[in-house]
């Protein structure tokens, strides 16, 4: 709290490191300006915006670890960093790029505001797929400011890839109401013919609370799944939606005899949800 515009000199001083031959002595000064950064960032903006500059330089660098590191620097000024998102956009969709590099520029620019924004939707549709999860949680970490995105990131519902699907599926999960207009497409999912899919959009319907009520039916459906798994799931998100659910009563019901234990312990718990008193 009491960093001031007497850092400077020191900033300085570190900056000239920065092209240093040794990549551990340049990663240290990466390492060392995004703390002087992060220290800046509230007390004294004016020297934390100075500092954009000198830490895309390390976009450039012939070291991943170093690249990596000025990326995490550069996030660790949040929104003062704005002026970067579109260095940090280029490295996310850069495919010949580092994972690494790629996932931390993806971390970066859920820090950026919504500046990053299209970028990181476009990244859900990445063939790698670390890329596409660090693109999703940086989505969901913009909360509000991703809300525009809610249309195209609904539109990759329908990609022939599951691991989009998956992805845009649990964006619009995150985002909470903004996602009320997905609600039909993510109920259509719950047929799909990836598991993990059909997880994503239960989990995200049952964020979606009263906009989830056409799914019911389907989720009901699912609870006699040959999948132990999807049986789970759907008594899980039955149960999470409360009195919303009361017409899955019966097959939830069924499902206390189920062949498998925990199927049965998180029908008992959905119905206790549901009807909001003790089931034997």
């Amino acid at each position: 709290g009491c960093l001031g515009l007497s850092a400077l000199p020191a900033v300085l001083y570190i900056s000239e490191l920065l092209d240093d031959d040794s990549a551990c002595l340049r990663k240290r000064a990466f390492e060392s300006i995004g703390l002087l950064g992060r220290l800046a960032s509230s007390s004294v903006p004016k020297l934390a915006r100075a500092l954009v500059q000198p830490l895309l330089q390390g976009l450039a660098d012939e070291d991943c670890a170093v690249r990596v590191c000025a990326v995490e620097a550069v996030a660790g000024l949040g929104e003062l960093a704005a002026p970067a998102a579109h260095h940090l956009a280029e490295a996310l969709e850069d495919e010949v790029e580092d994972e690494d590099v790629r996932v931390a520029a993806a971390k970066a620019l859920s820090s950026c505001g919504g500046a990053g924004c299209g970028a990181l939707v476009r990244a859900l549709e990445d063939s790698n797929c670390e890329v596409r999860a660090a693109a999703a949680d940086a989505l969901v970490g913009l909360g509000s400011k991703a809300v525009a995105a809610v249309t195209a990131i609904s539109d990759m519902l329908a990609s022939e890839q599951p691991g989009v699907r998956e992805k845009a599926a649990e964006v619009l999960g995150g985002l909470g109401k903004a996602s009320e207009v997905a609600a039909p497409a993510l109920a259509r999912l719950l047929k799909d013919g990836s598991w993990s899919v059909r997880a994503a959009a239960l989990a995200s319907l049952v964020r979606l609370g009263e906009s989830s009520l056409p799914a019911i039916p389907v989720m009901e459906g699912f609870l006699r799944d040959e999948s132990l798994g999807v049986r789970y799931i759907a008594a899980e998100a039955l149960g999470k939606l409360g009195a919303l659910a009361t017409s899955a009563a019966p097959q939830l019901e069924a499902c206390l005899s189920d062949k498998d234990h925990g199927v049965r312990e998180m029908a008992a718990e959905a119905l206790k949800n549901i009807k909001g008193d003790h089931v034997c």
